[in-house]
């Protein structure tokens, strides 16, 4: 009798006490990736990146990178992020996801090599905060009652022309994941890396468009 309790024993104090944790805000909270506060400061709402902040330099360089170097993506945490206390091996196992993704959404389009030259940009990405699910909030009643918790991240990248050194554009991005799938929301990066993989593409497809 007492095992048949502790599930809903567990889910009644979630309830109560709340498992859901701090969510990631809002408004993309700035690392120090990026550098000084000048390429922060240009940046700007995007209508077609939900959630994120752009810049662009302008006039566009033209034209655009033809082949790419992806630099391992860095850990480099905002406040939030280091509030978390989230563990290395798990940021940094993360990355080394995300960067594969990149790599994958940029090959079926572009060059992915490792030499700087003209026509080629370099893509600068680090995780700046990180949120796993609370994979019980997530379970399919407790969802339905609360929304569920689940995980997500915070981005910044930057592309760079690999001969001048000059910045192209810039992202800083935050979002909570939406329950891509059972199987992600029950894992515990499940949903961030499907933030992650989202955003993969989401750059890949981005780099094509002439704005």
């Amino acid at each position: 009798m007492k095992k048949r309790l502790l599930v809903p024993l567990a889910i009644l104090s979630c309830l109560l006490a709340g498992c859901a944790g701090k969510q990631l805000p809002q408004k993309p909270q700035p690392s120090g990736f990026l550098g000084g506060p000048q390429l922060y400061s240009a940046m700007s709402r995007d209508r077609y990146i939900q959630g994120g902040l752009v810049y662009r330099a302008t006039p566009r360089p033209a034209p655009m990178f033809d082949s790419y170097i992806v630099p391992p993506v860095s850990i480099h945490l905002n406040a939030e992020g280091q509030a978390r206390d989230i563990s290395k091996d798990d940021l940094n196992e993360l990355a080394e996801q995300f960067r594969s993704e990149v790599i994958v959404a940029l090959g079926s389009r572009y060059q992915v090599i490792d030499v700087p030259a003209s026509g080629v940009g370099i893509l600068r990405m680090a995780i700046t905060d990180a949120y796993p699910n609370t994979v019980l909030m997530n379970l399919p009643v407790i969802a339905l009652l609360t929304g569920g918790a689940y995980g997500g991240a915070s981005l910044e990248a930057e592309l760079v022309d690999s001969v001048s050194g000059s910045t192209v554009a810039a992202l800083m991005v935050s979002d909570s994941g939406q329950n891509h799938s059972f199987t992600s929301s029950m894992t515990k990066w499940g949903e961030t890396d499907a933030v992650l993989r989202d955003w993969a593409k989401l750059i890949a497809y981005n780099l094509d468009q002439p704005r």
